[in-house]
């Protein structure tokens, strides 16, 4: 609509430059020595404004930078001092205000735009993890066998070792080898008590998610947490050991 409001601003300007350049145009064709203007500025006013298409495409350079508007005002000016200044007043009126909406309205689309993307994204990887989980929820009804609601060392193993749960465990990112398979367990037993419930599988396998570095970056912290149990164990042990002999 920016447009629309833009091309009626300079068709009506141009309607009202056109009356009072056809008046010149007219006195010029009946005797050449009259008319207001003089040749230089007769042929500025031939080379802008001799027809209505002329004229509104004049107008149109004059916003745009394709003409020099000074130009183009020249002859305006020459023949009334009001046909000059009521150019000036279109030229600061499209560029300070029509265009600056224009501009604006552009700028709040593509927010709307990105705003959108951003919805997309965060409805995308809801999206992912919603298919994740689904995905990890199958793989442990799976294995689990026994119908416990917990995967034991066996089951685990059996989910490892079978292609097919390997290739869907590859599918969601999960590497899993015969270099690293064994010692998985240990990664996703988190309580170390030698089962894993559904919760604990799901938040485990997101956890080791990745190529085999991050299973080994993974392997490498749980040792970790065990070496900071067995000092803290072995330092609330020595605390005690000191206290007796006090």
């Amino acid at each position: 609509w920016a447009l629309v409001v833009l091309f009626a601003i300079i068709y009506l300007v141009a309607m009202a430059l056109l009356q009072f350049a056809s008046e010149e145009f007219t006195a010029k064709a009946s005797i050449p020595a009259a008319g207001v203007l003089a040749t230089e500025d007769y042929e500025l006013l031939t080379e802008h404004y001799s027809g209505l298409f002329p004229t509104f495409y004049t107008l149109y350079k004059a916003i745009c930078g394709g003409v020099d508007w000074g130009d183009a005002a020249k002859p305006m000016f020459e023949l009334s001092t009001w046909l000059g200044l009521i150019f000036c007043t279109y030229v600061a009126f499209a560029i300070l205000c029509v265009l600056n909406i224009m501009t604006g309205q552009f700028v709040e689309a593509a927010n709307r735009m990105a705003a959108q993307d951003d919805d997309l994204i965060m409805s995308e990887q809801a999206s992912q993890r919603a298919r994740l989980v689904s995905d990890l929820k199958r793989i442990f009804a799976w294995g689990d066998h026994d119908g416990s609601g917990e995967l034991n060392y066996d089951e685990v193993m059996t989910v490892l070792a079978d292609p097919k749960m390997q290739s869907w465990l590859r599918k969601i990112g999960v590497e899993v080898d015969a270099y690293n398979a064994s010692s998985l367990f240990g990664l996703l037993d988190f309580d170390e008590n030698g089962s894993l419930s559904v919760d604990e599988f799901l938040m485990a396998m997101q956890s080791v998610r990745g190529s085999a570095r991050s299973i080994d970056l993974a392997k490498a912290i749980h040792e970790i947490k065990a070496v900071n149990a067995h000092v803290q164990d072995l330092g609330n042990k020595f605390i005690s050991l000191t206290r007796k002999i006090k």
